[in-house]
């Protein structure tokens, strides 16, 4: 409730110092609310964090401590309620956010179906992997480690000078390596060993439980813009190839279903574009970026890539820089899109914010002193209204049928399970619901949804 009403990115404040972490909130609380002063309210917090930690002397009396947090608690609650009553986040918070969030508990309860063996063996398939790569950047391009920071940036600058002005290891860092990857050895081997790397982290923390079952931590409001996110372990981060290692129950049966051109169909419909809505009804709008950016240099994966990165935020300027790819090429047919993107910028230079549909408001930066456009107001729009729409599908599928079970929300899609001898009946329904909420908030949208295979096949 806290990070929603306060509307901003994590990325504005120092790790320790996120304004909605509990131990802040409680800091924040007048001592004389709680009948203490100053000097005794300090001391409760430092032991309340002891006990919290676990490292609780034998001295501490540990039900005093519960009682100083609790009423903290309270006191944080009953004022948070009181902000959240004038809020425009009231709605959203109440209807979808705070229901979901019960549904993601219980996964978390439940837990997930873990094959170990089979994380054993993709770990062991990934190291083979790392020493090659490994190999190969210290020998070819003498990077002995992705930590290298300064010789990767001279590496990178000798065949793509505008590398000089970005910052080594940030999120504009990797997204210029992922659009580059298919046009140097070098940037490849970076981009694979990083993915690598990531993907035998998330295995190996599973793989070190040994145990049959993971319980990952949801938090249903884990990004500025609402999307879900899974951690400890990440298994959203985890490489399709590797995706086998989630099983069902006995006699269920996974269910799969995605949401085709979700940001481009939400993009086309909040700027009212008939064309690109036609597109979007009617053909594939990252087989037409494709198209029109040149086919052969351009696949249709690239296309949707770099439509990504204007939808997250990157500007058209920075996508040509980085990949050489001029999306003008393919905006500039629609007008109503720039008519779009000049009245988001007006309305956030005049009221310091952007919202999305019921609410998910975030306000300009702090650092923005001087009150000028930021990178993320299409990302904003776009992305809140996205994670807006999967929740509610999450929280019409429970409500209408249980033997229909959650497992887990990817990016544009959600993971069910269900009972094998009624698996088709049940996957009509998934989809059903998939289009009925699309439509719901996108009525000009054709909804095109896709029932794959959660994992790769080998």
């Amino acid at each position: 409730m806290k990070r929603q009403i306060i509307g901003r990115s994590k990325n504005e404040f120092k790790k320790k110092e996120k304004p909605w972490l509990i131990w802040n909130m409680i800091s924040e609380l007048n001592p004389n609310d709680l009948g203490l002063n100053k000097k005794v309210f300090n001391e409760n917090i430092n032991n309340g964090k002891a006990m919290f930690l676990g490292i609780v002397s034998k001295s501490l009396d540990v039900s005093k401590m519960y009682s100083f947090i609790l009423n903290c608690i309270e006191i944080i609650y009953l004022n948070l309620k009181e902000e959240l009553a004038t809020s425009n986040e009231k709605e959203r918070f109440e209807k979808i956010e705070m229901k979901l969030n019960n549904i993601l508990f219980k996964t978390n309860k439940l837990g997930i179906k873990i094959d170990v063996k089979k994380v054993k063996q993709h770990i062991q398939e990934i190291n083979i992997q790392l020493y090659e790569i490994k190999n190969k950047l210290q020998l070819e391009f003498g990077i002995f480690s992705l930590h290298d920071y300064n010789n990767i940036q001279k590496r990178l600058i000798k065949d793509f000078k505008w590398f000089a002005d970005i910052k080594v290891n940030t999120k504009e860092f990797w997204e210029a390596i992922s659009l580059q990857k298919n046009n140097s050895e070098f940037i490849e081997l970076l981009y694979l060993e990083r993915k690598l790397t990531k993907d035998k982290t998330i295995l190996s923390r599973i793989g070190s439980l040994d145990i049959e079952y993971v319980f990952p931590t949801i938090d249903y409001f884990g990004t500025i813009t609402g999307r879900i996110l899974v951690n400890s372990p990440s298994l959203q981060q985890l490489n399709k190839k590797y995706r086998d290692i989630i099983i069902p129950e006995k006699k269920m049966q996974l269910v799969y279903i995605d949401y085709s051109q979700f940001e481009a169909g939400i993009l086309a419909f909040e700027a009212n574009e008939s064309k690109l809505i036609e597109m979007y009804n009617n053909d594939d709008i990252y087989t037409q970026i494709s198209n029109k950016l040149g086919n052969e240099s351009v696949t249709r994966d690239l296309a949707k890539k770099l439509f990504f990165c204007y939808c997250y935020g990157m500007s058209k300027e920075n996508i040509l820089k980085y990949s050489g790819k001029n999306l003008n090429l393919f905006f500039d047919e629609f007008s109503n899109l720039e008519i779009y993107e000049e009245k988001i910028l007006k309305d956030f230079l005049e009221d310091g914010f952007v919202e999305t549909t019921l609410g998910n408001r975030r306000y300009k930066s702090l650092r923005n002193v001087e009150n000028i456009k930021e990178g993320w107001l299409i990302s904003q729009k776009i992305q809140g209204k996205a994670s807006l729409i999967l929740k509610e599908v999450i929280l019409d599928l429970y409500n209408k049928d249980k033997e229909i079970e959650f497992l887990l929300p990817m990016h544009d899609a959600v993971l069910y399970q269900v009972p094998k001898d009624k698996t088709k009946e049940l996957t009509e329904k998934i989809e059903n619901s998939f289009k009925n909420v699309l439509q719901k908030y996108c009525p000009t949208l054709k909804p095109k949804i896709t029932n794959k295979a959660f994992f790769e096949v080998k």
